[in-house]
Formats: structure tokens, C-alpha cells, sequence
């Protein structure tokens, strides 16, 4: 699991799972509102309905986080 700093771990395009949601949530903005607190835009991935959540530190830590970037590790 990350490490939480000050700083928001999490990007957009990331996929956030954990005892927050109900399902998988594809992040979609991410804005800081304060010390330790971020405004975010996420959209159920099976729902596809959007939601907009505070997220402290303490509730970041919580959540397993998917990076959506490419992996080219695989056999040819």
C-alpha cells in the first residue's frame, strides 16, 4: 500500500477500491480543498454514474489504487 504524504497519491485515471465504495471508482479530477483533503471526480465503474467525494489522508490509506498506465511486460 502507498504511503500518504502531504501529497495526493492518487491521479486521474487511477482506479480506486476499497470500504469507501461500492464498486470499482475510475478517478476523473482531483483538487486539493485544504490541508490534507482533495476534492474528487469519480465514476463507478459498472455504474458509470459520477460522484464527487472529500478524501482526507486518513481515507486514502484505506484504498487499494490501480494505476492505469500501460504495462509492456508481457511475451511478444
Amino acid at each position: 500500500m502507498p504511503s500518504v504524504t502531504a501529497e495526493c497519491t492518487i491521479q486521474e485515471g487511477q482506479t480506486l477500491t476499497g470500504p469507501l465504495f461500492s464498486e470499482p471508482m475510475r478517478v476523473e479530477t482531483v483538487q486539493p480543498q485544504g490541508a490534507g483533503a482533495w476534492r474528487v471526480g469519480l465514476v463507478g465503474t459498472g455504474s458509470e454514474r459520477f460522484r464527487r467525494v472529500l478524501l482526507t489522508a486518513e481515507d486514502i490509506a484505506k484504498l487499494q489504487i490501480a494505476d492505469a498506465s500501460f504495462s509492456y511486460q508481457g511475451d511478444g
